[in-house]
């Protein structure tokens, strides 16, 4: 993916700089949101973007949609009478690491637990990794999407089903990864499913629904779809020589670690709710996903630092255009999308497009944070221009 300045500057700034600011989005201008939104993604040829804003103050939601359901269509992704969603991937690890900590308040578990204490059947060599471990990705255990056999077999075979089993097999017998410390691994989240599934008797699907897309009236919010997909925005694979309509694939491949389809809107309500009032968590567990760790060696970071860092689930990075924001991405073949929250300002947004590139066809993935850094950027300037009025 391509890199920008919001992705990769990370500096001390002054003490002080992070004060929360409850102003609204009052010098925000909406027609110029859907312009940035409008030209960058013609300009990258993605077919479909949608972005939602959250302002302190605001009870609703500010919506923004742009583009097709197909690519070059005529359908135009209009929210009337029904949204069109999307696919969100590695986002969902943050609704299975609160399902987790809800499960940890309740007193079923601690994240400090060894995973054999609820999965039986694991290896030796994993018998001493914990939960924490699990949802910082310091477990060492690979990732089954890092199996290039697994991989080609999936791209082959797109419409193939997967249990949550079949994806931990492809690794269990494979060493642990002692160095580095930090290691990103899909197997970790849905490890963490199932254990959810045998604490509670149900399954995964269930437990999203009824801890959190029913309360947050999450309307259009789904794991694992069953659902009737004339209602999704097509996900585009572009490659340099062909472009592959990725909309029905299976998405269970992805399993805990990625199968959730959203809408910006819905997004932002889980944004708003997880970072910004943080209602879903008790105060323990909400200090226990924000607390830090250096993806460089998987050491803790002090709270102190003003350093960029892994939370659980989440990112914390510090630029000095813009002080210190909090944010997720997901991809999948086909779909982007990321949740970002601004914390200098207060405001969240949430960003979900439909074309994905690989790297010879990179233009999507750029557009993608062309989008996100033109916004991100307005609302910067506005803000601050509404500070010194």
């Amino acid at each position: 993916m391509a890199k920008n300045i919001f992705y990769l500057i990370t500096i001390p700034l002054l003490l002080g700089f992070f004060q929360r600011v409850e102003a609204s989005c009052g010098n925000i201008n909406n027609d110029v949101i859907q312009n940035i939104i409008d030209t960058d993604r013609q300009k990258y040829h993605i077919p479909a973007a949608e972005l939602s804003l959250v302002c302190p103050g605001e009870a609703a939601l500010r919506d923004f949609y742009s583009g097709t359901v197909t690519w070059n269509g005529k359908q135009t992704i209009d929210p009337h009478p029904t949204p069109f969603m999307f696919q969100i991937g590695s986002e969902t690890k943050t609704f299975t690491a609160v399902i987790i900590l809800q499960l940890e308040a309740e007193g079923r578990l601690s994240i400090n637990d060894p995973i054999i204490k609820y999965l039986k059947w694991v290896p030796a060599a994993w018998k001493n990794v914990t939960i924490k471990q699990l949802l910082y990705h310091t477990s060492g255990i690979p990732s089954y999407s890092d199996d290039k056999t697994f991989m080609n077999n999936l791209l082959n075979h797109p419409y193939q089903q997967f249990s949550a089993r079949d994806l931990v097999n492809v690794v269990i017998r494979k060493p642990l990864i002692i160095f580095p410390k930090y290691h990103y691994s899909n197997t970790n989240t849905v490890l963490a499913g199932m254990i959810i599934e045998a604490i509670t008797g149900k399954t995964i699907n269930e437990e999203m629904s009824n801890r959190i897309f029913k309360p947050l009236d999450m309307m259009y919010t789904y794991y694992l779809p069953t659902i009737n997909l004339k209602h999704m925005a097509h996900g585009y694979w572009v490659k340099k020589d062909n472009i592959t309509d990725t909309t029905r694939w299976n998405m269970s491949w992805a399993n805990a670690a990625g199968a959730i389809i959203s809408t910006a809107h819905d997004n932002a309500l889980w944004l708003k709710q997880l970072l910004i009032e943080q209602t879903l968590l008790k105060e323990e567990q909400q200090q226990e996903m924000m607390t830090l760790i250096n993806p460089k060696n998987g050491k803790p970071l002090p709270p102190e630092s003003n350093k960029s860092g892994i939370g659980i689930e989440i990112h914390r990075d510090i630029y000095p255009e813009i002080g210190e924001t909090w944010s997720r991405g997901g991809e999948t073949p086909g779909y982007l999308a990321k949740m970002y929250w601004l914390k200098s300002k207060n405001i969240g947004l949430t960003l979900v497009t439909s074309a994905d590139g690989d790297d010879d066809a990179p233009l999507p993935n750029q557009g993608f944070d062309a989008i996100l850094n033109d916004v991100v950027s307005y609302i910067w300037k506005s803000e601050e221009q509404n500070n010194i009025q």
